[in-house]
């Protein structure tokens, strides 16, 4: 069947993610054993989103960041979401809604979302035992 032109609720034009990362072993040993760093770098892009009743969503565009530290069996590591603190609709929803706090209803579609996550920054420190 040839496209018709119609587009589908909720289902973004265009989404864009990717990761980065690069990694490489420092010029420091501990222990006779290398440290080896890694830094990450991801991006993600969600187009606008056809709603209900002839709207459309805001873009979404969010950039996450971590520098990690390997060094034998353990993993330090800083990760960051959301890094430049976006405040975006993760989110958008376009309907009519009626919760009676007025007499007469209202047919008149209102917009609703959820809130996309704020900035976080985490620290991880991990190790793994056992292997092969």
């Amino acid at each position: 069947q040839p496209y018709c032109g119609l587009l589908v609720p909720y289902v973004p034009d265009l989404v864009l993610r990717s990761d980065t990362a690069f990694f490489h072993d420092l010029p420091w040993k501990l222990a006779d054993k290398p440290i080896r760093g890694v830094l990450g770098y991801g991006v993600s892009f969600v187009g606008k989103r056809p709603l209900p009743y002839g709207q459309t969503s805001d873009v979404i565009f969010v950039s996450d960041a971590s520098l990690r530290f390997y060094w034998s069996i353990f993993e330090l590591g800083v990760i960051g979401t959301n890094i430049f603190g976006s405040q975006y609709k993760l989110g958008e929803f376009n309907y009519v809604s009626d919760f009676h706090t007025a007499p007469e209803p209202t047919l008149v579609p209102e917009r609703a979302f959820t809130a996309g996550p704020p900035r976080m920054v985490f620290l991880t420190l991990a190790a793994t035992l056992g292997g092969t």
